[in-house]
């Protein structure tokens, strides 16, 4: 297995090397497999790889070969280029962790409810031309 790992992008080699936290494993697991495929792997190194990921953060082996097997499914797509509108080698993906929500009240009340709120008084009833199941 020949692959030149700094030429993937960050992302694909973050979750290599470190897997992906719950929540996104199987889609970083899907993204890495993707960008092995469009890079040229042969699809049986590319599941070596990508389980070796997946096992860092306790993705199932299943799991890890379904994401793999789908990412091969379809043809490599052309390189990102200057040319085409891309950054080159520059594309970072979504972040792997997202910022904690505020805490929210149980009760809404005048300060917590959204702006938008409407009491059932003011619902709108539609009245649709066909029959409603």
């Amino acid at each position: 297995m020949s692959v030149d790992l700094a030429k993937l992008p960050a992302r694909t080699r973050t979750f290599l090397e470190h897997g992906a936290p719950e929540g996104l494993r199987q889609a970083e697991a899907f993204a890495a497999a993707v960008q092995l495929r469009d890079a040229g792997v042969v699809e049986a190194d590319a599941l070596a790889l990508v389980e070796t990921g997946a096992a860092r953060c306790g993705l199932a082996t299943s799991e890890t070969h379904g994401a793999v097997k789908s990412a091969y499914r379809k043809p490599a797509r052309e390189p990102i280029t200057k040319e085409r509108g891309g950054k080159g080698n520059g594309y970072k993906g979504p972040p792997l962790s997202r910022p904690a929500s505020p805490p929210m009240s149980a009760t809404p009340t005048a300060t917590n409810a959204p702006a938008t709120a409407e009491t059932p008084s003011k619902r709108h009833v539609v009245n649709w031309p066909w029959p409603t199941l």
